[in-house]
C-alpha cells in the first residue's frame, strides 16, 4: 500500500493537532519534528479516494478536509462471484458456507452483511479465489445477503436471499 505523508509548519508546541484519515480508521497524534515543524504518516489499507481531516486546537484548517487519491480506482464489481449453498439454502444451527470470488474485480472494499430473523456472527477467511464467509443462523426463515464491492456498487445476483429452514 501506499504511504501518505504530511507536514504541517509553524505550529506552536502549545497547540493541540491531530490527523485524522477516514479509510486509516484511526485518529493519529501528529508527531513532532524539528522547531516548528509536525509530520504524520499514514498507511492506507485500501486503494481509493481518502479524505484527510487536519485540526488545529480543535478546529478544522482550512482547506480540510483534503482529498487524497491512493493508487489506482481499478475496482470492477460486475467481475465478483458468489457462489455456495450459503447463499441460497440452510438449516438452523448449521454452518452455512459461501464464497466470494474478487480474483479478476482489482482492487476495491468488500462489504458483506445478512440480515434476517436472528443475528449472525459473520466469520471471512482468505481463501485462494477470495473469502469463504461461514454463519449459523439460529431462527429459521429467509436471510438477505447483501454484497457490495468497490463502494456502493451490488455484486451480480446480490442481495441474494438464503431460506433457512429448522426450529
Amino acid at each position: 500500500m501506499n504511504e501518505i505523508f504530511m507536514e504541517i509548519m509553524n505550529v506552536t508546541y502549545s497547540t493541540s493537532c491531530f490527523i485524522y484519515c477516514d479509510l486509516c480508521s484511526s485518529m493519529r497524534h501528529l508527531l513532532h519534528g524539528v522547531s516548528d515543524k509536525y509530520a504524520v504518516r499514514f498507511i492506507p489499507r485500501e486503494n481509493g479516494l481518502h479524505y484527510i481531516h487536519v485540526r488545529l486546537s480543535g478546529n478544522p484548517i482550512p482547506g480540510s478536509p483534503f482529498p487524497v487519491m491512493v493508487g489506482a480506482q481499478d475496482a470492477e464489481p460486475s467481475q465478483v462471484r458468489a457462489y455456495g449453498e450459503g447463499l441460497t439454502h440452510g438449516r438452523t444451527s448449521h454452518i452455512c458456507k459461501f464464497i466470494v470470488n474478487t480474483q479478476n474485480a482489482g482492487s476495491g472494499a468488500l462489504a458483506v452483511t445478512i440480515d434476517g430473523p436472528s443475528k449472525v456472527k459473520l466469520n471471512c477467511v482468505e481463501v485462494e479465489e477470495g473469502y469463504e464467509f461461514t454463519y449459523t443462523p439460529t431462527a429459521p426463515g429467509d436471510y438477505l445477503i447483501t454484497i457490495k464491492y468497490a463502494g456502493q456498487a451490488h455484486i451480480p445476483g446480490s442481495p441474494f436471499k438464503a431460506r433457512i429452514e429448522g426450529r
